[in-house]
């Protein structure tokens, strides 16, 4: 069972992941996409907070803390219907798609905000030598 979130998560990535599946596999074809969408939604908090008048450091950061919180909403909405679709459950039991994609969402926002978040960080630091 998948949520209406996830599927249209899905949707959107899906020619990414099209076009990209005989490189990655079925498994892992969805990270580019996320890469993707994540760096969309630090691209807008970045313009966004521009316009609100913040730069230089606290806009990348708080750009940064807004894929945080898309991230965290979208796993908890996705995840906790898994958990209730699935109950009772096991915890060792093994992972289905919903679970996979769930755990590439938070590798990808892992990966985006450590790089795209600390990069604009650091070279948007006006005291930076």
């Amino acid at each position: 069972m998948s949520t209406w979130i996830e599927d249209q998560l899905q949707q959107l990535v899906s020619p990414v992941t099209a076009a990209v599946s005989s490189y990655t596999g079925p498994t892992l074809s969805a990270l580019p996409g996320l890469t993707g969408l994540f760096a969309a939604v630090f691209a807008a908090a970045y313009v966004g907070w521009g316009l609100y008048g913040l730069s230089g450091k606290r806009r990348a950061t708080l750009s940064s803390c807004v894929i945080s919180i898309v991230h965290g909403i979208i796993t908890n909405i996705v995840a906790g219907a898994q958990l209730v679709s699935h109950y009772p459950f096991s915890l060792d039991a093994q992972n289905n798609s919903s679970a996979n994609f769930v755990m590439q969402l938070s590798a990808v926002r892992s990966a985006v905000t450590a790089a795209i978040g600390s990069m604009f960080a650091d070279f948007t630091d006006p005291l930076r030598s």
